[in-house]
């Protein structure tokens, strides 16, 4: 049985523009899909990872479940792109863990300061 993926050319700006509404911003990324001296690319569409969800993920990463707090994270904020390259099968490691370091970059943090009163 054939699986069927969704392609970075399947994504219209109707579909980005939904996301946006539902997500807010999101942000697209290209990995380099085999060698240097290629220039093909997987491009994905994220979302920041939500409070819900990074707390969700670090509950499964401290049981030692980190391929299911792994996969939560690119369930929800992977929103659509050459989606083949993540599927534990199919895809490619190196693909799935750059999309993952991308997504904990997303994780924005505010610089916090003191001050006297």
């Amino acid at each position: 049985m054939n699986k069927e993926y969704q392609n970075a050319q399947d994504v219209t700006a109707e579909m980005i523009r939904e996301w946006e509404e539902r997500h807010g911003k999101v942000e697209i990324i290209d990995v380099p899909v085999s060698d240097e001296l290629s220039d093909k690319v997987a491009t994905f569409y994220l979302r920041r990872p939500t409070r819900m969800i990074v707390t969700e993920m670090a509950k499964l990463a401290s049981a030692n479940e980190l391929d299911r707090a792994n996969n939560l994270m690119i369930k929800n904020c992977v929103l659509g792109g050459d989606m083949i390259y993540l599927d534990a099968v199919d895809g490619e490691d190196s693909i799935y863990y750059a999309v993952l370091e991308a997504i904990g970059q997303l994780i924005e943090k505010k610089k916090a300061t003191f001050r006297t009163r």
